[in-house]
């Protein structure tokens, strides 16, 4: 469909002319020359004639001539129009006037030369329509004859239906306004014309306004159907008043123009000027898989006449614009005006994701038809295309990624496998670079296949350096074809591998060679692949030895023992010490050993005891009564040795060292400054002190007439102490019972670093309770048989004994009293350990000679602080004996002190005392 634009408004154009007032034009080739020519009905009722002397397509109108060829005044207000009405082949003339009614003037002549007949009013059924008739004539119906149309001046068009023949016409009764043709207001001034070139007739209404109404006819050529009505539409416009158009190709440009006369009596003419059809230019537009493309079509589209262009199809279909459809793989909207927008990522039901399978640099394409319209009728499509470039999208990779082997799991080479794979939107990206990126310090390989299964080898022998539990962890990055990386992680746990020592393990030397050590050195080197493990552990483990051995971490070793320990040795006898070192990973050892040669040494001085008596007796004038039982420790932490005796009332009596350790005073303290207060075990209490808990203080335990053990626990300190009973199991010696009138007390005699327990009996024997718990938590229990290392020693009643290294040689000897007075010397004449005691008699006991009465209770300290032991010995008669080493701590000479050199002189507990020392209230010395 083409529609009409009118352009470039003339007044009375090509020789036409203002005919007075109401000016109503038509056109007919009224003399066959193949040009329109022009008639225009006027107020006075007369119709111009104006005679087209140019040609068909440039019009040229002659001066007019006023009713020519017959046609003559019709009174006022003449409308003409023209049409062959009887089919004879020439133009036939109507002329509507004032009155209502219409003219007819048929042409007697020819086509080419008319004459119009006599007029008649109203012929063929037409009649008087009121006021102002404008007839016109058209083949409305399609049926081959011409039907009319008048227009009055109420606004209404009558129609008059041909029921006649092309050549006999014959009207029947008018209809006003029919097929949707409207009342226009006053002076209806009807034309017909096919104007959008759909092949039926459209009707144009002049109006009183100056108005033109528009009537399309939506029907057919048979059937019409007049649209509502629309104002000057094409270009028309408002000519002033009495608008009376008409349409003729007056430039044979093969549309229609048209001309409107109007009440000054002008002629408007309305030039048609062919529509141009716009320009659709393809176009090309690109865009990434991830990005909205928003364009415009029309931007590259034009149009000749300058119109407006819309987009009135997308691929051929009207209901696409402005919605989105499906485009490819995206979704694209096009609106009117030509922008669009086109959407990569909003897939399809068949690939939702849109162009994402798209690789890097890969495209792809898709495009659409869209028409564009100038409003005019015209026009035109063109196709967008629109190219979509991948991008990289990151890929993710699954699977395992991680692993561990163990250092000699396997050989030559250890080995793990894995496998990942890669999910990626790109097509075809879905597998892996085989390029394996290792990082610095990594000792094994990895490879990887494209399909992502993968393989670490490492030798085995690279990872011997790792010890026990250490773990390396090998880094491995692999990468997507796209590349996207992924970290694949080997963990290598190492196992402690067999370490070898060599070197220096053995070393000599001779006794007597120096003192007071002997000393011996060497090195040894570890060999361990694992790293860090090229050392020693600094713990030396021995059994039996008298020196000790000691090792760096980097093997070198030292060993010392105490020249007076080896004195035993006879010339050219040999001792061997052994010691054991290890690897600091445990896995290699190697023995130590030290040979010790004797040489012949000169017979020690017999030591010999003299009695101490008056002044030089410290305790001269202490009498504890009958049965005294002494010991010595420093109880008050003084540094000086104090004296505690057990008596036979079960009490303990408490003499304070109020002198030094090197002149020693003894004085009684009794109630509250006697730690041991209200302490009764019954009768015959023999005290011993010792740390039987390790706590750095000494705790009390005495034997008791019925043989039992009371222990009493310092929960004091070393300088202030509180001794409190512990009962039951609190009590180490819970449910031992030693027999009755027992003496105890507390040596390490096998060498283990504890305390263990000694018991003499009243029948003279020795009882041995080795400790076989700990230093802080012992565990008693009773050694008989050979297995009692005093075995078969019988001192004969009343056994009291003590331990003290009376010799010199390191190790300790035993002293036992009894009930005759004198002492029994019992050698410790091996190393120290095993201990095995040898008794000593004649002049080879230093303590020869010495007889206190009854009942001897002896007990050794350093009791003048000059650095070797004295002793101290209770006598029956509750009096203390003290016997001053006057020798040396190898020759000791017992001298008895009496008087003011004894310093527990005038001390009696009435009878069997049983001394024993200790620092009682922790002043540095020893209290008694």
């Amino acid at each position: 469909m083409t529609e009409p634009r009118f352009l470039n408004i003339i007044t009375n154009p090509f020789g036409l002319s203002n005919v007075g007032f109401y000016a109503k034009p038509t056109f007919a080739d009224i003399d066959g020359d193949g040009d329109k020519d022009a008639f225009v009905g006027n107020d006075q009722g007369n119709t111009l004639f104006y005679r087209n002397t140019g040609t068909a397509s440039n019009p040229k109108f002659a001066a007019p001539s006023t009713n020519p060829f017959g046609l003559t005044d019709v009174g006022y207000f003449a409308t003409p129009t023209f049409a062959d009405i009887d089919g004879d082949g020439d133009k036939d003339a109507f002329v509507g006037n004032s009155q209502g009614n219409t003219l007819f003037y048929r042409n007697t002549g020819t086509a080419s030369n008319p004459k119009f007949a006599a007029p008649s009013t109203n012929p063929f059924g037409l009649t008087d329509v009121g006021f102002s008739a404008a007839p016109t004539f058209a083949d409305i119906d399609g049926d081959g004859d011409l039907d009319a149309f008048v227009g009055n001046e109420g606004g209404n068009t009558l129609f008059y239906r041909n029921t006649g023949t092309a050549t006999n016409p014959k009207f029947a009764a008018p209809s006003s306004n029919p097929f949707g043709l409207t009342d226009v207001g006053f002076y209806a001034a009807p034309t017909f014309a096919d104007i959008d070139g759909d092949g039926d007739l459209d009707a144009f209404v002049g109006n009183r306004d100056g108005n033109t109404l528009f009537y399309r006819n939506t029907g057919t050529a048979s059937n019409p159907k007049f649209a509502a009505a629309s104002s000057n539409p094409f270009g028309l416009n408002n000519v002033g008043l009495f608008a009376a158009p008409t349409f003729a190709d007056i430039n044979g440009d093969g549309d229609l123009d048209a001309f409107v006369g109007n009440s000054q009596g002008n002629t408007l003419f309305f030039e048609n000027v062919p529509n141009t059809p716009p320009i659709a230019v393809n176009d090309a537009f690109s865009t990434n898989e991830n990005t909205t493309l928003n364009g415009n079509v029309r931007s590259n589209d034009s149009d000749p006449d300058n119109n407006t262009l819309t987009v009135t199809q997308v691929n051929g279909n009207a209901a696409n614009v402005g919605t989105q459809i499906n485009l490819g793989n995206g979704k694209l909207t096009v609106n009117g005006n030509g922008s669009f927008t086109f959407d990569p990522t909003n897939g399809t039901a068949a690939l939702t994701d849109g162009y994402d399978y798209l690789p890097q640099g890969a495209t792809a394409s898709t495009s659409f038809n869209y028409t564009i319209s100038d409003g005019n009728g015209g026009t035109a499509s063109a196709t967008a295309t629109i190219t979509i470039t991948g991008v990289n999208d990151a890929a993710t990779i699954a699977g395992t990624a991680t692993a561990a082997v163990t250092e000699d799991a396997s050989t030559p080479n250890l080995t793990a496998t894995g496998a990942l794979t890669v999910a990626d939107v790109d097509a075809g990206q879905n597998t892996f670079n085989t390029t394996v990126t290792s990082a610095s310090g990594n000792l094994g390989s990895l490879t990887i296949t494209s399909a992502g299964s993968w393989n670490y080898t490492v030798a085995n022998s690279a990872v011997q350096f790792l010890g026990a539990g250490v773990t390396k962890t090998e880094t491995f990055t692999v990468k997507s074809v796209d590349g996207t990386a992924k970290d694949i992680v080997i963990t290598i746990t190492g196992v402690n591998d067999t370490a070898s020592i060599t070197g220096i393990a053995t070393g000599a030397f001779t006794e007597d060679t120096s003192t007071p050590n002997l000393t011996a050195t060497g090195a040894l080197t570890v060999n361990d692949v694992d790293a860090g493990e090229n050392k020693f552990n600094t713990n030396v483990t021995g059994t039996n030895n008298l020196g000790s051995l000691s090792i760096t971490d980097t093997g070198s070793w030292n060993y010392t023992v105490a020249n007076s320990a080896v004195e035993f040795l006879g010339a050219g006898a040999t001792k061997t010490e052994t010691f054991t070192v290890q690897s600091v990973d445990g896995t290699a050892s190697l023995d130590i050993v030290v040979t010790i040669t004797g040489v012949n040494d000169e017979e020690n001085a017999i030591a010999t005891f003299n009695a101490q008596t008056g002044s030089n007796n410290p305790f001269n004038n202490i009498n504890f009564g009958s049965y005294s039982a002494p010991t010595l420790a420093d109880i008050d932490g003084d540094g000086d040795n104090d004296l505690i005796v057990g008596v036979d009332d079960g009490t303990l009596k408490y003499y304070k060292n109020t002198g030094t350790a090197t002149n020693p005073v003894y004085t009684a303290q009794t109630v509250t400054a006697n730690p041991f207060n209200g302490i009764d075990v019954g009768s015959y209490s023999a005290p011993t002190l010792a740390d039987i808990d390790g706590d750095g203080d000494v705790d009390a335990i005495v034997g008791v007439n019925d043989g039992t053990l009371k222990y009493y626990k310092n929960t004091g300190t070393a300088t202030n102490p509180v001794y409190t009973a512990q009962t039951v199991t609190a009590n180490p010696f819970n449910s031992i019972d030693v027999g009755s009138l027992s003496k105890l007390i507390f040596a390490n005699v096998d060498g283990d670093g504890d305390l263990d327990l000694i018991v003499g009996e009243r029948n003279g024997t020795l009882k041995y309770y080795k400790n076989t718990g700990t230093a802080i938590n012992p565990v008693y229990r009773a050694i008989s048989g050979t297995a009692n290392l005093f075995s078969g020693i019988d001192v004969g009643y009343s056994s009291a004994p003590t331990f003290a290294d009376i010799d010199g040689d390191g190790d300790v000897d035993a002293i036992v009293g009894e009930r005759n007075g004198t002492l029994k010397y019992y050698k410790n004449d091996t190393p120290p350990k095993p201990f095995i005691f040898v008794a000593t008699t004649g002049t080879a006991n230093p303590f020869n000679g010495i007889n206190v009465g009854n009942y001897s209770a002896p007990t050794f300290a350093d009791i003048d602080g000059d650095g070797d032991v004295d002793a101290i010995v209770g006598v029956n008669d509750g009096t203390l004996k003290y016997y001053k080493n006057t020798g040396t701590a190898t020759n000791p000479i017992y001298t008895q002190q009496i008087g003011t050199a004894n310093p527990f002189n005038s001390i009696n507990v009435q009878d069997s005392s049983t001394p024993t020392l200790a620092d009682i209230d922790g002043d540095g010395d020893l209290d008694l």
